[in-house]
């Protein structure tokens, strides 16, 4: 008779019954505030032990959204932040790490689309793989120039007897 391979999988439902308290990311992370993440992460990028790891990175190819994304991980892998503050406090953590390789003369990498296309029906049609369509910016179109009440086409101050009409004066 022929031996049945053995199944060495979970039994759904097991991770129900684990301790979810084993991981970092389970428990309240150690840190809330927005502005005292930031502030608590850029202090820690100024040390220059630190910087100094920081600025070889961008040197050695690193892009700084690679860097700040790494360190986000780290920190939210180690249940010091909530998921969603490592992504809010991305944007002015990216903008400190590019002050610093500004100023330390490091030639780096962004590692975002500086100019990112502008969503259009021309443009979604052109993510066909089979066709072949220039992004290019949608034209945008002037407000059209009318004399109105709210409109500034006079140039010089109401009078003060429309002044008064205006405000409920006889």
């Amino acid at each position: 008779m022929k031996k049945m391979p053995k199944f060495d999988g979970p039994i759904p439902g097991e991770n129900f019954t684990a301790d979810t308290r084993n991981f970092p990311w389970h428990r309240p992370p150690d840190e809330t505030d927005y502005v005292s993440i930031v502030e608590r992460a850029i202090d820690h990028m100024s040390k220059p032990d630190v910087m100094g790891v920081m600025l070889t990175a961008l040197e050695s190819g690193d892009t700084i959204l690679d860097y700040v994304t790494g360190t986000a991980r780290v920190s939210v892998g180690n249940g010091k932040l909530p998921i969603d503050q490592a992504v809010l406090a991305a944007g002015p953590i990216a903008r400190f790490v590019e002050s610093v390789a500004v100023r330390a003369g490091v030639n780096f990498e962004r590692g975002w689309d500086e100019n990112p296309p502008i969503i259009t029906p021309e443009y979604v049609r052109g993510m066909d793989p089979n066709q072949k369509v220039e992004r290019t910016p949608a034209p945008m179109e002037e407000a059209p120039q009318e004399e109105s009440f709210m409109s500034m086409g006079s140039k010089d101050p109401a009078t003060s007897e429309t002044q008064n009409k205006m405000l409920g004066g006889e």
